[in-house]
């Protein structure tokens, strides 16, 4: 278990990276929030530097805080804006058995991954989704893109509102984790699929994340993917829905 100290960091990492997914989904003038920022911080650095000349300490800092603001959306940007930390102590209570998933039944959730429709593929976080099973044993996570707008100002991009899917084959399940999602203030227990992915003939190692309103539908889905599970996929020990709450 972590200290209370790494929860506040864990925390406050959460909400830097939700603040910095927001800005860089958010456009205005072609350009997202993000970048919009970090030219601001830069041309202040310049006018500071002409205004307060041959004092460049004011410079110096607005200069210091653009590095530092480029290197955190960097971090942020190759940590796909989320933080998922293992745990595997990390058990949803409930009060008895769960009733198994029914064929084609929605599951309302929240996910995190790389989803495509049409041809096109995005990465997206937290997105208001559905986990569903079709009768041959496909996993489908159904999301939505809603139309959304930032500060008054900056909007999601129009062309991307609308469905988007992840669609899992019950081979290509490579592990199942539970874990803590810190992706704003508050953790949120997820579980983690990963999964291979093939595009263009070419195959790699993709991953999406759930969070649920409850865990009774959290164990539903854990038990429904480790069902199909390979033998070799990396599955956390046990069944952690029918353990102890810690």
């Amino acid at each position: 278990m972590g200290t209370d100290g790494d929860e506040r960091t864990l925390s406050i990492i959460g909400l830097a990276f939700r603040i910095a997914y927001l800005l860089s989904r958010h456009f205005w003038l072609a350009w997202p929030l993000s970048r919009w920022l970090g030219l601001a911080l830069f041309v202040l650095a310049l006018w500071a530097a002409r205004y307060w000349w041959p004092n460049l300490a004011p410079a110096t800092g607005f200069f210091l805080a653009w590095l530092a603001y480029v290197a955190f959306l960097a971090v942020a940007g190759r940590s796909r804006f989320l933080h998922f930390r293992p745990r595997p102590g990390a058990q949803p209570h409930t009060d008895g058995p769960v009733p198994p998933l029914a064929k084609l039944e929605l599951v309302p959730a929240r996910a995190s991954g790389w989803f495509a429709v049409e041809g096109q593929g995005q990465y997206y976080v937290d997105l208001d989704a559905d986990f569903e099973t079709t009768g041959t044993r496909e996993h489908v996570v159904l999301a939505r893109v809603h139309p959304s707008r930032l500060l008054l100002l900056a909007n999601w991009p129009s062309y991307e509102i609308g469905w988007w899917y992840i669609f899992v084959e019950p081979s290509a399940i490579r592990g199942l984790r539970l874990g803590h999602l810190h992706f704003g203030l508050k953790p949120r227990l997820a579980l983690r699929v990963d999964y291979s992915l093939k595009l263009e003939k070419k195959e790699r190692l993709e991953s999406v994340i759930l969070t649920f309103p409850d865990a009774v539908n959290l164990c539903r889905v854990w038990e429904d993917l480790a069902r199909d599970a390979p033998p070799d996929a990396a599955v956390q020990g046990g069944n952690p829905c029918r353990q102890q709450e810690l």
